[in-house]
């Protein structure tokens, strides 16, 4: 199933395809970098919609059939960058961030009601993203000393991409 997650309707055609889904795995492409004086309103409510509000969204709907007797697991791929900020990802890192203390309140509740939420937080990785994220511009304040691509990228066999 291919859906914009970001979008109400394209919420409401996974979760039609799965009405209660056993896990759920949220993660969401790399924010291009960016100072952070760049950044207009729009593009603020953007990063926090796609990166916060909607891993919240589909945890709120996902977690509704209550009563169930299955477990439920709701996994949430953040970025190391929640704890150790990273120059010109600083939306990105603020959003997720905030989805990392958000989940930690409201994993305790689902505990209780059998649901297990997770927040993984995850270091450089050799992703398609990665491979293809333009540096920051050579006069920008995101961390100008910076090699690029930052080093070392660990390589994996795509059969360690599977879960």
């Amino acid at each position: 199933m291919i859906a914009d997650v970001s979008t109400a309707e394209g919420q409401e055609a996974l979760l039609a395809a799965c009405r209660a889904p056993d896990i759920l795995i949220n993660n969401n492409a790399v924010r291009p970098f960016r100072d952070f004086h760049e950044l207009d309103r729009s593009a603020l409510l953007t990063g926090v919609t796609m990166n916060m509000v909607t891993p919240i969204e589909l945890h709120s709907k996902g977690h509704r059939p209550h009563g169930r007797a299955a477990s439920a697991a709701f996994v949430n791929i953040t970025s190391i960058s929640v704890k150790m900020p990273v120059p010109g990802l600083d939306l990105s890192s603020a959003s997720r961030a905030g989805l990392t203390a958000f989940v930690a309140g409201v994993a305790r509740k689902g505990r209780r009601q059998n649901v297990t939420i997770n927040n993984l937080l995850p270091g450089n990785f050799n992703t398609s993203a990665c491979a293809t994220a333009s540096p920051p511009p050579p006069n920008s304040r995101a961390n100008p000393n910076r090699s690029w691509p930052p080093k070392p990228w660990p390589r994996f066999p795509p059969s360690a991409s599977a879960l």
